[in-house]
């Protein structure tokens, strides 16, 4: 009978262990992707970070009730989620989410956008939503992202790692990527050329303050912080970090 060495026992566990660290992402072409699977990279994957916020007293259109407790809301549940589009994952979600949308949507030209490659910045998508649908609160902040510049953000916006590296906004663009949210771009070096993001990051971490604008008939705070973090080991894609 032969003997398998030693050498070979632990090239198959190695492989083994690379197959079973895949994720569901990798296991078939995105182009396959159902509407679950995309919405699931959108909102649930490493490369998504969520923020929730509670605003209370600030009123709404309409008064409702919890389903869940059945007791009358008296605030308004914000909810954001970050996703780093700069990952390749990210951005074939949204070309899959564009073809599920437009059958006669160019997969040649989405192929493109999928490929393409950014050496220079990094680029983070925010969407959001708040309950009750309809709010008062909903609608100024969806129109406050809407018409904020980059300056209004520039001073109040950074991507810093738990190596106390830190880099302001260089652009904010209230288009999204490729329709999809609103867009912060920041440089992926530092000003002395070294990477924001090194081999041994823990940890990146994106943080804005919103000025949310004050109405004499609501009751909001003058500045909302959105702050959420990523952890850096779980964004694998094809055996290399993706951000």
């Amino acid at each position: 009978m032969l003997r398998k060495s030693p050498f070979v026992f632990v090239v198959i566990l190695s492989m083994t262990a690379m197959i079973f660290a895949q994720g569901w992402w990798e296991k078939k072409t995105y182009t396959d992707w159902s509407k679950d699977e995309v919405t699931n990279m959108l909102e649930k994957s490493p490369w998504v970070a969520e923020f929730k916020k509670a605003l209370e007293k600030v009123g709404h259109v309409n008064q409702t009730v919890d389903a869940a407790t059945g007791a009358e809301m008296a605030y308004d549940k914000l909810d954001f989620h970050l996703s780093l589009v700069t990952a390749k994952p990210i951005r074939m979600a949204i070309a899959r989410r564009t073809m599920l949308a437009d059958p006669k949507a160019s997969q040649a030209d989405l192929g493109k956008y999928v490929d393409q490659e950014d050496d220079k910045n990094i680029a983070i998508a925010m969407t959001f939503s708040a309950s009750p649908a309809g709010s008062n609160v909903d609608l100024i902040i969806s129109n406050l992202l809407s018409n904020l510049k980059t300056a209004d953000l520039t001073r109040q916006t950074y991507l810093s790692t738990d190596g106390g590296k830190k880099v302001p906004l260089a652009q904010f663009d209230p288009l999204g990527e490729s329709g999809y949210g609103f867009k912060f771009i920041f440089p992926r070096n530092l000003p002395d050329g070294s990477p924001l993001v090194a081999a041994n990051t823990k940890e990146i971490k994106f943080e804005t303050v919103l000025p949310l604008p004050q109405d004499k008939g609501m009751e909001l705070p003058k500045t909302l912080t959105v702050s959420v973090k990523w952890d850096p080991k779980k964004m694998m894609y094809q055996g290399k970090l993706g951000f």
